[in-house]
């Protein structure tokens, strides 16, 4: 895809150009309010937020940071020894049973043992099933009818992210770890 529509490679300046607009408009108009006052309520509860992504860590942290959050686990890009960003993955697309994976490395490398941490992890594709299983509390967010009702089957909270403020009681958010 990155061959097709940016090239094989792309350079410093075309690429800080093209990330910086393409998180502006992101932050703007692709973000549920519903994900804002739930990642607002994590930090303000003392929770530390990580975004868990398939998409590329070259675009998915400056996202995340102009979201508040530090913490990301995001598929790679390959990189010239010059710097260029290339249009391979570097290791697996985080997606799925690799999703979780890199959940788990996560985890132990920053010291945390899996029966020491509470995760909450909030997912809006059936894709993030097998993170959603791990989680000690996995909720659904805006999901197709066939995500729904497997949700349902599960026991698992559906959330609405699209509703307004007063429309939706603040919980917790993404992958969580106190």
């Amino acid at each position: 895809m990155h061959a097709l529509m940016l090239g094989r490679t792309m350079t410093g300046a075309a690429e800080t150009e093209l990330v910086a607009a393409f998180s502006r408009h992101t932050l703007v108009r692709n973000v549920r309010p519903g994900a804002r006052r739930r990642i607002a309520a994590d930090h303000e509860a003392g929770y530390r937020v990580v975004l868990a992504t398939a998409a590329h860590r070259f675009y998915a942290e400056p996202i995340a940071r102009g979201l508040g959050i530090a913490d990301v686990i995001a598929t790679e890009a390959t990189r010239s020894p010059g710097g260029a960003l290339g249009s391979r993955l570097l290791g697996a697309n985080v997606y799925g049973e690799a999703k979780l994976s890199a959940v788990r490395a996560w985890l132990q490398q920053e010291g945390t043992a899996r029966d020491q941490a509470n995760i909450r992890f909030y997912s809006d594709h059936i894709t993030d099933v097998p993170c959603l299983e791990f989680a000690d509390e996995p909720y659904v967010v805006n999901p197709t009818s066939r995500f729904r009702a497997m949700a349902e089957a599960k026991g698992w909270q559906v959330l609405d992210w699209n509703l307004p403020e007063s429309g939706e009681p603040v919980k917790k958010a993404i992958a969580c770890v106190p």
